[in-house]
């Protein structure tokens, strides 16, 4: 691999000093400047790429792709070897060879996640998943249990609007490290109520780092993203005006949770593809079919994409 000079304090591509009023005090080795923003500081010939491939399939969502983990790639800065450690979106730590700082390694634009993605498609690397051939599914609707197959736990404030819903046993406040839900479905299940909430009353989505929906006067975020549980926190500017769209997330929450999904595994795009059929049969208890379609379409192309979750 051909080595990349960088220089502190100055634009990867024309060399120029890098204006704090663009880069800060302190800018990233690898920053460019205004005057260049679409040049391309790494090339194909400048990266060694190491890579390990995650299938994600969601036919929620319209999610079919490889994930990327670009950890172990190796690129030459100044003239020493660096291993990339954690891509971001504009750039990466690289730990060097003679590396003494702790931590992650030294910050440098320009082999951000898109950026390995890139170099990696121009290297002819594979980014494409097999394809799918499922037939196109007819719902039919399923008889529901009783009752829930998880507790849902409802706070109110003192005058009777939801503060706050949790689903299951596991909390929705706080917690340092990211753990699993109580069944793998249940990330779904939310991601389908707050969507269909989202269309129905034709609410803006939540770019926040949970996610969740707003409208006039109140602010809906997803609860437990770093415990594993699942629900969501209300916050009105105006008293009363979330509860309708909260009431109708719970009826859609609980109808879905009156089928018995422990049954189901998640490991296969075949598991997968029939999880979302089943979804289908039980949501055709609260809804028409016509209703049913349009929701999922407006599901498949009105997810989010940001740092929190996709939906």
């Amino acid at each position: 691999m051909k080595n990349v000079e960088l220089t502190k304090g100055r634009c990867a591509i024309c060399r120029a000093p890098i204006d704090k009023k663009w880069g800060g005090d302190d800018p990233s080795l690898g920053t460019v400047c205004r005057n260049c923003p679409n040049e391309e500081v790494f090339r194909p010939e400048n990266v060694e790429i190491v890579v390990q491939k995650c299938l994600r399939f969601d036919p929620l969502l319209g999610v079919y792709e490889y994930y990327f983990d670009w950890r172990g790639s190796r690129i030459m800065v100044n003239g020493k070897v660096g291993t990339i450690n954690c891509p971001q979106a504009d750039g990466d730590f690289v730990r060097f060879e003679d590396e003494e700082t702790p931590g992650l390694g030294t910050f440098i634009c320009g082999v951000g996640y898109w950026d390995l993605l890139r170099i990696y498609r121009a290297q002819d690397g594979k980014t494409e998943p097999p394809a799918l051939n499922f037939e196109p599914y007819t719902p039919t609707k399923v008889k529901l249990l009783d009752g829930p197959i998880l507790l849902i736990k409802v706070d109110r404030h003192e005058n009777g609007n939801i503060r706050s819903v949790q689903i299951g046993s596991k909390s929705i406040y706080g917690g340092p490290v990211p753990t699993a839900t109580e069944l793998p479905n249940l990330p779904t299940l939310h991601a389908f109520a707050n969507l269909y909430v989202r269309h129905k009353f034709e609410l803006k989505p939540n770019y926040c780092s949970e996610g969740g929906f707003l409208g006039n006067c109140f602010e809906v975020r997803n609860a437990g993203t770093f415990t594993g549980g699942v629900g969501i926190y209300i916050r009105e500017g105006w008293p009363g005006s979330a509860q309708e769209a909260v009431s109708t997330w719970m009826e859609v929450m609980r109808t879905l949770l009156r089928y018995d999904w422990r049954k189901f595994t998640l490991k296969t795009v075949e598991d997968i593809w029939g999880h979302y059929c089943r979804i289908q049969d039980v949501l055709l208890n609260i809804m028409s079919a016509d209703e049913l379609a349009e929701a999922l379409s407006y599901c498949r192309n009105n997810k989010m994409t940001h740092c929190g979750s996709s939906y």
